[in-house]
């Protein structure tokens, strides 16, 4: 099954919904040792899952994603903000947008698992999670997918996805995405099932 999953990413670095479901079943079921040095206690730990999910249909970049916060979200307009009000503006956009529907099931799911006793989404043991080590390494060789695959790579994902969707405008896309129309265009047009076809078929 693995084997069949090693499928070739592109310079891109996306990767397909079959290999993205393989992701995060191995996140659910590959044991980490994160005890302190020198201990052979090993434990499932979930915040990866979770990470992967929010990660994939947000399509916010990695610091974004774990810094995301309860507080965020607003599920009566379905809203998310990527940043508290008032967060230091950086070169990298990252705009509010739509709460996707399926991503809400989750969202929803894991505050009531929580209760009050966490304040970000991505914890482990309701602390924050600043930088996801060996657990991305772990389920990534385990899912059979190749070492460029990095967190940042559900961001691509996201964007070629939303590419490839004819029904999902081009404006819309960039917007959810915090980029620009044209690095949109430059860096996922060819993704467009219809990208440069007139052109190409020319005579």
């Amino acid at each position: 099954m693995v084997e069949k999953l090693r499928l070739v990413v592109g310079a891109e670095k996306d990767l397909t919904r079959s290999q993205i479901a393989a992701l995060l079943w191995q996140s659910r079921r590959v044991a980490h040792n994160i005890a302190p040095e020198g201990s052979n206690h090993v434990r499932l730990v979930r915040h990866l899952s979770r990470f992967i999910i929010l990660g994939f249909y947000t399509g916010s970049r990695s610091g974004v994603v774990l810094g995301t916060r309860y507080s965020l979200l607003d599920f009566e307009r379905d809203f998310m903000r990527r940043k508290p009000k008032g967060a230091k503006l950086t070169k990298k956009q990252a705009p509010p947008h739509k709460m996707p529907r399926r991503l809400k099931f989750w969202l929803k799911l894991w505050r009531r698992i929580d209760g009050r006793k966490a304040d970000y989404v991505v914890h482990l043991n309701h602390a924050p999670v600043t930088k996801l080590r060996r657990s991305w390494g772990t389920a990534r060789d385990a899912a059979g997918l190749p070492e460029d695959v990095t967190p940042h790579t559900l961001r691509h994902s996201r964007a070629t996805h939303l590419m490839k969707n004819q029904n999902v405008a081009n404006e819309d896309a960039a917007q959810f995405m915090g980029m620009t129309l044209q690095t949109f265009l430059d860096t996922y047009g060819h993704h467009d099932p219809e990208w440069q076809k007139d052109a190409a078929d020319a005579r």
